[in-house]
């Protein structure tokens, strides 16, 4: 019974990346999340207490792994130190690219359902993480602070946007090495002044 129990969950949250993806979250509905898994409105909740428990768990991976990074980073945690600001550029890219390569459909949905706090605050979290370690690392100068976090928060959201265009694993992963090797030049710009 156990088993049918994991299986069902398992079927109902496959369905629900499914349709939160192809109609979106708001406009499904728990009817049809029930319907298409094959089970009643009812046993639903045996399930999950809310749909928006359920986007929490199709989330939870990808928050998890995005956490971890972040941890790492902000720790210094990493198999290899960076001295050159190309090299953490670099890092960056690789890093996000795996995390997309096994979490794409969660951040597809998290991102679709944007309009919460949640994701404003997870957009604002990365990018504080993201600025505060470039200051540290590379520059010394307060006056830069907001030019950082200007090009830190411009970076997010073109992550953010290339992600949800592009569904080819290469091509996404290019992308970041490029969008990371064009924002490279803006940091040493700004160093350069």
């Amino acid at each position: 019974m156990q088993y049918l129990k994991a299986e069902t969950k398992d079927k109902l949250r496959k369905n629900a990346e499914y349709l939160f993806l192809t109609n979106g979250y708001s406009t499904t509905s728990i009817r049809e999340l029930a319907k298409v898994s094959g089970i009643s409105k009812s046993n639903f909740y045996s399930y999950y207490g809310s749909k928006e428990e359920l986007l929490q768990d199709i989330a939870k991976d990808f928050l998890t792994d995005l956490n971890a990074f972040l941890v790492r980073l902000v720790e210094d945690s990493f198999e290899y130190s960076f001295t050159e600001t190309a090299e953490f550029m670099e890092l960056l890219a690789s890093e996000i690219s795996k995390i997309l390569k096994k979490n794409r459909t969660a951040l597809l949905i998290f991102m679709s359902n944007s309009k919460t706090n949640e994701f404003i605050e997870f957009k604002e979290r990365v990018s504080s993480i993201l600025s505060e370690k470039i200051k540290r690392l590379y520059f010394q100068e307060p006056e830069d602070s907001q030019l950082i976090d200007i090009l830190i928060d411009n970076v997010v959201a073109a992550i953010i946007r290339i992600v949800n265009d592009e569904d080819n694993e290469i091509l996404l992963s290019q992308k970041l090495k490029k969008l990371m090797n064009y924002h490279l030049s803006g940091l040493k710009s700004i160093a350069s002044f």
